[in-house]
């Protein structure tokens, strides 16, 4: 709304040329920590020998029974299946290790900035008789927190002087537009720093206001109500924002002869503002017409000054910020055993998945991240005969002992090796004779889970 009202949204609107890319990824990690990962992005030639497979489109039909069905009616042919677009690729590769994964999404950032990418890792920690996985790969964000108030008004610096410049040449020496600037730089930049900041306070918290948790929305707008209105505008209602503009026009622009400005004049600055098309009339907006005329002497070029407005949005609101195009991720992950922790949604036992835009990155990344347990059998059959630790409930009771009392998983690595229970027996003496409340409950509880009978 800032932006609106510090007359430049007009000019963000030109520079944006706003494409939706999407990214689809389905990956495996294996009990060994390898990786089988299938994606379907676009990619260039140098990125296919890092593959095993690339294909166009979902042509292959085992690839297409490995990735899931796709539900986006734009990435589907005529004949419903799914189909390239944009350069779409499907690849496919096994990979010793998360870190092995060849980079396939990179975002350039703002020189000094590092570019957005996907940083992963897959870490395993064993217990003995189950093994945790955690997987996490995080889709970056290049911004920096102290960057962002210079940022804020370098892009005031870059904005104010076009539009002020456009109603000079337009409007000529009867009007007296001297209120413009000083309102731009003071009430308007204040305004802009307010929302910026608190865009930064809910994207942080995800509490942006197309959350789609009601709560989480409600308090968005709540506060952007608040920030608004100590600014004067009630609400974002068209026919509010409307005649808020067109009173502030009417504020800051005055005809020098001290009759009231002419309401055609009026409408077409507002229309200026909001980038609105007349419909009575095809000819371009002659405000927007004269911005575009000085921005072509200024910088050579609109697409120097895109590049101008990008760098400074991007140090605002992050690489990904909305005018710079839309990427819609969707990924899934398919872990050993039994998901017990994650960011994303539980499909299955084992299978996990994350759907986000990418501007949900901003400020501090998005992680994707799930936590797993894998029952050992072969180690408790060798131990015990059978396997014990067969729910999620069980291997969740025994990684939260082994992680409070970790010396006993010492002894479980001894059973294992010795292919004996009597370790236990004998750990079970000791606790007995160190006679701790605490620790004696810990052991009935480790008792119960390997079904250790008593010993005579």
């Amino acid at each position: 709304m800032s932006s609106r009202i510090a007359a430049c949204l007009w000019i963000l609107v030109v520079s944006c040329g706003c494409v939706t890319e999407h990214f689809r990824a389905e990956t495996v990690l294996l009990p060994d920590g390898s990786v089988d990962r299938v994606i379907w992005q676009s990619l260039d030639k140098e990125q296919h020998k890092q593959w095993d497979e690339v294909h166009s489109g979902i042509q292959d039909e085992r690839l297409a029974s490995e990735l899931w069905e796709l539900t986006d009616h734009a990435l589907k042919g005529a004949d419903g299946k799914p189909a390239p677009k944009n350069g779409g690729m499907t690849a496919r590769g096994h990979f010793p290790s998360a870190d092995q994964i060849p980079e396939h999404y990179r975002k350039e950032a703002p020189p000094g900035l590092l570019a957005a990418t996907l940083k992963r890792k897959a870490e395993r920690d064993d217990f003995i008789f189950v093994t945790e996985h955690r997987w996490e790969e995080t889709l970056t964000e290049s911004v920096r927190l102290e960057d962002i108030p210079a940022a804020r008004r370098s892009l005031v610096d870059l904005v104010v002087p076009i539009v002020v410049e456009a109603l000079r040449q337009e409007l000529g020496p009867d009007y007296d537009m001297s209120a413009v600037e000083p309102w731009l730089r003071d009430e308007g930049a204040t305004w802009f720093d307010e929302l910026s900041a608190l865009y930064i306070d809910l994207a942080a918290r995800n509490m942006l206001p197309w959350h789609p948790d009601k709560a989480k929305k409600e308090h968005a707008e709540q506060r952007l109500a608040a920030v608004n209105a100590r600014h004067g505008l009630a609400n974002l209602e068209n026919d509010t924002v409307e005649r808020f503009l067109k009173d502030k026009i009417q504020q800051l622009i005055k005809r020098r002869d001290g009759r009231p400005l002419e309401d055609k004049l009026v409408v077409e600055i507002f229309r200026w503002i909001v980038s609105e098309s007349t419909p009575d009339d095809e000819s371009q907006n002659r405000f927007t017409r004269r911005g575009l005329e000085i921005i072509q002497s200024k910088y050579q070029s609109l697409d120097t000054f895109k590049d101008q407005i990008g760098v400074r949005l991007a140090r605002i609101a992050g690489v990904h910020h909305l005018f710079s195009g839309h990427q819609k991720f969707d990924y899934r992950q398919t872990m050993p055993g039994f998901v017990v922790e994650t960011t994303g949604v539980l499909s299955s036992e084992n299978q996990v998945r994350w759907h986000f835009d990418a501007a949900q990155a901003f400020p501090f990344g998005y992680p994707m991240r799930c936590r797993s347990l894998q029952p050992n059998e072969a180690s408790q059959r060798a131990v015990f005969n059978d396997v014990l630790l067969k729910t999620q409930n069980d291997c969740e009771r025994l990684v939260l002992l082994l992680k409070a009392k970790p010396e006993w998983r010492e002894t479980l690595k001894t059973c294992a090796t010795e292919k004996s229970r009597q370790p236990l027996f004998d750990l079970r003496k000791k606790v007995r004779k160190r006679n701790d409340f605490k620790e004696r409950l810990q052991f009935d509880d480790l008792e119960s889970l390997l079904k250790l009978a008593p010993q005579f």
